[in-house]
């Protein structure tokens, strides 16, 4: 038997063992390698495009993308049963692109502050700033979601915010893949554009 064969047989096997949400999150959780490889492999371009529509920083991104890698490693054992590892980790990534934007806000309105007339305020007067600035952009993101078309917010919901695959949002909303593509690449326009002009 050809060494070709073999490897063919392997990698057979590995898509048949690898398609199982179950089999992977059941080795994730046994601490294989392989099957960490498998997932940074499949979803690191994916992860990675979903928080560089949110962070514009490169360096900020990339740090971003490893740590929900790390954290996906770290937290193996605590996986719920039946969670869907690529939904697992969008959700991560947003919630970590969050994070980071809103640690991002705090340090800018601080250093905003920080002149030397500003010498006496209180680091709790700042952080309250901070968090007032914070939840104004939040209310505005969620009144220009809210104000989006019906079907173009559902989309951006369902892909952007619970991080589900442009597929499944398709199925569910029977629409295209390249519809659901499309709406949210309006809406994530439309976002950017409500932020940006606060």
């Amino acid at each position: 038997m050809s060494n070709f064969t073999i490897l063919n047989r392997r990698q057979e096997v590995r898509k048949i063992v690898f398609t199982d949400n179950g089999a992977l999150l059941e080795g994730l959780r046994s601490g294989k390698e392989e099957v960490f490889r498998y997932l940074f492999d499949k979803y690191y371009s994916a992860i990675s495009r979903n928080i560089r529509k949110l962070v514009a920083d490169e360096s900020a991104a990339e740090d971003l993308l490893q740590e929900c890698f790390i954290t996906l490693w770290e937290k193996r054992n605590d996986l719920a049963d039946g969670v869907e590892l690529g939904g697992w980790l969008f959700n991560t990534s947003y919630y970590k692109s969050m994070s980071y934007l809103r640690s991002n806000i705090r340090r800018t309105v601080v250093n905003q502050a920080s002149f030397p007339e500003d010498a006496g305020i209180e680091d709790g007067e700042r952080q309250m700033e901070a968090t007032h600035v914070y939840q104004r952009r939040m209310t505005l993101l969620n009144n220009a979601i809210a104000a989006l078309p019906q079907q173009r917010q559902k989309a951006v919901i369902l892909c952007k915010v619970q991080g589900e695959p442009y597929e499944k949002v398709a199925q569910e909303m029977n629409l295209s893949e390249a519809t659901i593509r499309q709406y949210v690449k309006l809406s994530m326009a439309a976002l950017r554009g409500s932020l940006n002009h606060e």
